[in-house]
């Protein structure tokens, strides 16, 4: 079973989907039979999918993705969209299970998807009135009838949550592995693919942090931080620089005891551009570094190079690479 399962998924997020078959295809990915199995699937999915080839990733991107145009593979634009592009498949088949397996049933299979390209932001106010700012790189996907029975979402990437209250309809955002609780409240929760901690920062009210699968529940108070770890599945909770987990909502970019590899993952999406480490000597050396909103990238490598002794070169267009 697991593995048609696998065969399922795979077939249909490579191929080219009528809007019928979409829609069979929603209706037995939610249906409670073996709906485990799904998951953990869509999963594998998720964790494998940079495996796929640039048309695939266009393809994926084009079909599911309702609030962009038509996207040239050729284009530069493709190796950000490459990042996110196939992952949508799966994030829009894990919303679906876990909205329609988790919160009550609700007649809509129709999702409404936000992708923020690298390098802008975006602010989106939901039908619930919550607001949302988003991040670089980032892809926001709900039900049409959010807020109508549930007020669940994925987010892949990072965002900031203003909830309205609503006393019988949680709010709760799902990033792969954790679930964030609200009622009405304010907190950013960070969620990157390529980034290798996960970060949820309440800055008002009040949110519950958990993983069922691995028994993890935390509420947390004002200015506090969970942060997991994912190469040692650990975790902690501390105090959070409030400042600093805001600073991109600003256009600011502040790195607080920061690796070299942590560093270059936020400027490529800030900045739009790609940035290969080819250091030969790799360290876990962390920097702290404050940029203005507005600052250039010129002006950024120039003040990585001083403090770090690492040369930063130009390749191409928007290509570089340290060492």
């Amino acid at each position: 079973m697991n593995e048609y399962i696998h065969k399922v998924l795979e077939l249909f997020s490579k191929g080219n989907v009528s809007d019928e078959a979409k829609q069979e295809f929603h209706n037995w990915l939610v249906d409670d039979e073996f709906a485990d199995e799904k998951e953990d699937a869509l999963f594998d999915l998720w964790n494998t999918s940079n495996e796929i080839t640039n048309d695939e990733a266009v393809q994926s991107f084009n079909r599911f993705n309702n609030t962009m145009t038509t996207v040239d593979s050729s284009s530069f634009q493709l190796r950000v969209i490459l990042r996110y592009a196939a992952l949508i498949v799966a994030v829009i088949g894990i919303a679906a299970v876990y909205i329609f397996t988790h919160q009550p049933q609700t007649p809509s299979f129709e999702f409404v998807e936000f992708y923020s390209e690298a390098g802008t932001m975006r602010s989106i106010l939901l039908p619930d009135g919550s607001k949302v700012a988003i991040n670089s790189s980032t892809v926001l996907i709900y039900p049409e009838d959010f807020g109508e029975n549930s007020r669940s979402l994925y987010l892949l990437g990072e965002a900031n949550f203003k909830v309205a209250k609503h006393a019988k309809l949680p709010f709760i955002v799902q990033s792969k592995q954790f679930a964030i609780t609200a009622l009405g409240t304010e907190f950013n929760v960070s969620s990157y693919p390529d980034d290798d901690f996960y970060n949820a920062t309440l800055i008002n009210g009040s949110i519950k942090v958990e993983d069922e699968n691995e028994n993890i529940e935390h509420i947390l108070e004002v200015g506090q931080q969970f942060s997991y770890n994912k190469n040692s599945s650990s975790y902690l909770i501390r105090k959070a620089d409030l400042e600093e987990v805001t600073a991109w909502q600003r256009g600011e970019l502040i790195f607080g005891g920061s690796t070299v590899e942590e560093i270059l993952n936020t400027l490529q999406r800030h900045y739009d551009v790609v940035i290969y480490d080819k250091r030969k000597d790799k360290n876990s050396d962390k920097y702290n570094f404050r940029f203005e909103s507005g600052a250039s990238l010129s002006k950024v490598f120039d003040v990585i190079e001083k403090v770090t002794g690492f040369k930063i070169h130009k390749l191409q267009a928007d290509v570089f690479y340290i060492r």
